[in-house]
């Protein structure tokens, strides 16, 4: 692909792809280094190839901050968030009174998440509920944050607003 690209927007294009979605984790290593012999206004805006560098760095170090974040919650196995719904709606009626719960209702899915951790499915599905209120209280406050943060990147123009943004990178530990 390198040998194809026939200008330098090409170029920028392709180490963008590299560094945002190939490889995210050399985006920390490829930071431009400012001389420090010489004195930089770090206000005055950079130029475009510079400017782009540091917008595919940062977005590369953004998404890996938010799924990180959001790795606590997710599953690697297939359709977990599918049996995750499942489990959350038998939560639900488990919750209510025996009454007001649909007839011929197939718990054997709580059960199981019960009987594995030798605790009675009330409290199986109140532990559910709680996994999946923080799962959402996680994903959006990543998302807001994300969307924050992806703003600011995409209107860098200086030195400063690079740092100011890697800075609140730092912050999302």
């Amino acid at each position: 692909m390198i040998r194809l690209a026939d200008s330098q927007e090409l170029l920028l294009k392709l180490r963008a792809t590299l560094l945002e979605d190939v490889h995210p984790e050399l985006s920390r290593d490829f930071i431009f280094v400012l001389p420090h012999w010489v004195p930089v206004d770090k206000t005055k805006p950079m130029s475009e190839a510079y400017r782009l560098h540091e917008i595919s760095r940062l977005k590369a170090q953004l998404r890996e901050k938010i799924n990180a974040k959001r790795s606590e919650f997710h599953s690697q196995y297939l359709q977990n968030e599918e049996a995750l719904k499942m489990k959350t709606q038998l939560a639900r009626w488990i919750l209510l009174p025996q009454e007001k719960r649909p007839a011929n209702l197939d718990f054997s899915l709580l059960e199981n998440y019960a009987n594995v951790r030798s605790i009675p499915m009330e409290d199986a599905a109140k532990a559910i509920l709680v996994l999946v209120k923080n799962a959402g209280r996680v994903l959006l406050e990543t998302e807001m944050k994300k969307d924050e943060l992806l703003s600011r990147i995409e209107q860098v123009r200086g030195i400063q607003d690079v740092e100011e943004v890697a800075r609140d990178l730092g912050l999302l530990c």
